[in-house]
């Protein structure tokens, strides 16, 4: 049984899990929300620059944005 698990475990070996406190992993989310919005905002800022007023923004980037607002909703709703 311990080569089974020990064979498993080498599979995914690239995983690494690291506990954190919540006001942390907090700290990491907004890091990386502020991240997407910026990388939003040079987006926005390149459309105008080539006159295309009226874009809207891509697909991933809006869900990637979605996506992590969601989690932090989740991860600040434990919190309370």
């Amino acid at each position: 049984m311990i080569s089974k698990a020990h064979g498993f475990f080498k599979e995914y070996d690239g995983v690494d899990v690291w506990t954190i406190t919540t006001d942390e992993a907090v700290q990491e989310i907004q890091k990386k929300l502020l991240a997407i919005k910026t990388d939003i905002t040079k987006w926005q800022q390149k459309q105008n620059i080539n006159n295309n007023l009226s874009a809207t923004v891509p697909y991933k980037m809006e869900r990637m944005r979605n996506e992590i607002k969601e989690f932090m909703d989740d991860l600040t709703d434990y919190m309370r």
